[in-house]
């Protein structure tokens, strides 16, 4: 089960691998963006989700949100990302989850959204694997 630290931790080595340079990122304990990293005088902001609790003393620790809070995590990416858009609007902009089916769902839902946006979507798989790199909304500078 990823939670959002393991799904920040996942896409800032893949990022790396991709010779992208951190310049700054938050566990759950933090507020701000999640990750910040720039290439080539490109700012990239990502705003990361997890599938679970990132708190193992929460009874929620280890177990899939529920479709309530998944709807509230989604709307909480799509919120922070477009006001990212708004005051960053010439930096790639991304929304990074948990590759699981019902994220998936929702984001399908709102797919036209995000692309118009640009809005790119990032998915962590359950070993560490980033995909979704070549997603044509996902707007930077390979």
């Amino acid at each position: 089960m990823l939670t959002e630290n393991d799904v920040v931790e996942s896409v800032k080595r893949a990022l790396e691998a991709r010779h992208w340079s951190i310049v700054s990122f938050s566990s759950t304990a933090q507020t701000g963006i999640d990750i910040h990293a720039s290439r080539n005088g490109m700012n990239l902001y990502i705003e990361a989700k997890g599938i679970t609790s990132s708190k193992d003393a929460s009874s929620r620790f280890g177990k899939v949100q529920t479709g309530s809070q998944m709807f509230i995590s989604v709307a909480a990416a799509l919120l922070k990302t477009s006001e990212l858009r708004t005051s960053e609007p010439t930096a790639a902009i991304a929304i990074a989850l948990p590759d699981h089916p019902r994220m998936s769902d929702r984001i399908n839902r709102i797919a036209a959204v995000l692309k118009a946006a640009g809005i790119g979507v990032l998915w962590v798989a359950s070993d560490g694997t980033v995909s979704g790199w070549n997603a044509p909304w996902f707007v930077y500078n390979a």
